[in-house]
């Protein structure tokens, strides 16, 4: 058995911070390998007070930069009291842009009694083939396949100052999952390659705390205790590493899937996750500024804001970069 190392990279792009969790883009940065983009479809549910909320009451799709599609769903009750949000991108075939981009977030004025529960499911595949010219062996040996998961993002547990149950009952978590699918003898055959969770909650005692399952370490995160107010994790870059065996000519298929959940108390409480790399300049979580505020925006303003700025900020950059 011959070890060829390939960079099978998933990474994720804060360029949505604010709004969207940017993540996951599978590259194969082997010259001669092919890739076929299928987008998963996007689910996304929101529970009011232990109640589906509809999805035709509050769901549209918006196209970011780059003809991604970015499906998702708010619910407001009572209307500008309260907030719940879950939508996600899922990548481009026709352009073969495998980024995902995922929000997931909910918040409650002090005075407004609603509980959210949100989560959101996003991800993609991508059919590939390392060929004799890639690895430089003959057809039909195999070889392993080394890559990472790289995860930027941050998760966040969100109270006003007047609530005085501090963080029981709130959670910020996401799941993910990297498989493999072959055919074999006619049939397929699919393997697990990676598969771990974060969570960050709150508990009885009203502390919070992180928890880590599967290959996600719980070395690679701290909370950072913003303010009395705000508990979050932040992650840059964080590896997530996995293998498979695979034959030198012969097609494979990896699946990668983010599902993100999150659980808020009502009263002043709310809870965030977001995937996207700390890129200077770019808009930051939105419950840090829903805190700030006091006040909940309507519900289409966020997204109709967010890429008014990406595109200010855009061109912003590119001045910048015309004049070093």
């Amino acid at each position: 058995m011959e070890n060829v190392t390939l960079r099978l990279d998933t990474r994720s792009y804060r360029w949505f911070r604010s709004m969207f969790v940017a993540g996951l883009s599978l590259l194969l940065t082997v010259s001669a390998a092919k890739a076929a983009l299928v987008p998963i479809d996007n689910q996304f549910d929101i529970y009011r007070n232990n109640a589906l909320v509809p999805q035709s009451l509050s769901s549209t799709t918006g196209y970011l930069p780059g003809g991604l599609v970015y499906d998702w769903q708010q619910d407001s009750y009572p209307q500008y009291k309260s907030l719940a949000h879950s939508g996600s991108s899922s990548g481009n075939p026709e352009t073969d842009n495998p980024q995902l981009y995922q929000h997931v977030y909910a918040y409650s004025l002090p005075d407004t009694q609603t509980v959210y529960q949100a989560s959101n499911l996003t991800g993609n595949t991508r059919t590939l083939m390392v060929t004799k010219e890639d690895a430089g062996i003959k057809a039909g040996k195999k070889v392993t396949v080394k890559s990472n998961v790289i995860l930027d993002g941050s998760l966040l547990l969100v109270k006003c100052s007047d609530n005085l149950d501090d963080y029981e009952g709130l959670l910020a978590s996401f799941d993910l999952l990297v498989t493999r699918d072959t055919v074999k003898k006619g049939k397929p055959v699919s393997k697990k390659l990676s598969k771990g969770s974060v969570k960050l909650i709150g508990l009885e005692d009203g502390k919070v705390k992180i928890k880590t399952t599967g290959k996600i370490k719980k070395s690679l995160f701290s909370i950072n205790q913003e303010s009395d107010d705000i508990y979050r994790i932040d992650f840059d870059e964080a590896l997530i590493p996995y293998k498979t065996k695979v034959k030198i000519g012969e097609e494979f298929t990896i699946t990668t899937q983010i599902t993100s959940q999150i659980q808020s108390q009502g009263y002043g409480t709310g809870a965030e996750v977001i995937f996207a790399p700390d890129l200077p300049g770019l808009p930051a979580p939105a419950l840090p500024t829903i805190l700030e505020s006091g006040e909940i925006p309507e519900p289409a303003t966020p997204l109709l804001m967010l890429v008014g700025t990406l595109v200010a900020r855009r061109i912003t950059k590119l001045k910048k970069q015309k004049t070093k």
